[in-house]
């Protein structure tokens, strides 16, 4: 890890980041040494920064030290994590009197499952974890996880890899950690997310791309029974990127025109 500009893995116990979460992160993909869509990765960490009120940082500075730990990278497919911390100290909850915020970025091994994912596609299960509303953090990645680890830990006891999670009242928000979209003839969804879940940056490119293309995103807030309905899911993030669902419940799906069309188009854009 990479912490404030210097290499070392010790971070003090008083980073707000381990007593509250207190934080904004993003995942992104390091390819041939070089950060996959950096501005969009430093945009939406400072959309989560602002909304959290976390001041002082050095985006310019930010933005140099993932290149520079993206090009320390050892193969040519790697996983890149940036982290900002509050910074460490203030009273309880207050932020007041807190330092200036830490930065830590981390270089990792590429997922050896993602090739087959993309290649064969996943089955989603659905998940009976129900994620919380709060409009005022929906959208934004922040350090606080623990629905995706409770999440994670019943998609693994059902043998599942991805599920479909709903929010509090029972509408599709995102997978565990993805994003989803679905087609339904030549109409293309994703779900509402201004009330929970994470507006991830592959799921910014994948509505951008397919607005510049005529085949602009319908954002719905809809129940998991609409996703029977559908020709085609897939869903993204920004490590994978674009990957086919095969089934989801009892229904298979066998187009995955859109998803091949994003895996195309958008590798061509990276590499």
């Amino acid at each position: 890890m990479w912490i404030n500009g210097k290499q070392t893995d010790l971070v003090n116990a008083q980073q707000r980041a381990f007593s509250f979460g207190d934080g904004m992160f993003t995942t992104f993909r390091v390819s041939n040494g070089k950060v996959c869509h950096l501005a969009a990765h430093i945009e939406r960490l400072r959309q989560g920064c602002e909304a959290l009120a976390i001041g002082g940082l050095d985006w310019q500075r930010i933005e140099q030290e993932m290149n520079d730990v993206a090009a320390t990278a050892e193969s040519s497919l790697m996983v890149g994590k940036a982290i900002i911390s509050r910074g460490q100290g203030g009273r309880g909850y207050s932020a007041d009197g807190v330092s200036e915020p830490l930065r830590a970025i981390g270089l990792f091994a590429f997922p050896s499952h993602c090739q087959t994912w993309r290649e064969q596609g996943v089955a989603l299960a659905q998940a009976d974890l129900q994620l919380g509303i709060q409009p005022m953090l929906a959208g934004h990645k922040t350090l606080n996880r623990l629905e995706q680890v409770l999440g994670k830990q019943e998609l693994t006891a059902k043998g599942a890899v991805e599920g479909v999670f709903c929010d509090s009242l029972g509408y599709v928000v995102e997978c565990n950690a993805s994003n989803l979209f679905w087609r339904k003839g030549q109409d293309i969804y994703t779900p509402d997310l201004s009330m929970a879940g994470v507006n991830g940056v592959f799921r910014r490119l994948v509505m951008t791309f397919c607005k510049e293309r005529n085949m602009p995103v319908q954002v719905v807030r809809v129940q998991p029974a609409v996703l029977a309905e559908a020709d085609e899911l897939f869903i993204c993030n920004s490590v994978f990127g674009p990957v086919p669902v095969v089934s989801y419940q009892q229904q298979n799906y066998q187009s995955h025109f859109v998803c091949r069309l994003l895996q195309k188009e958008l590798d061509a854009i990276e590499s």
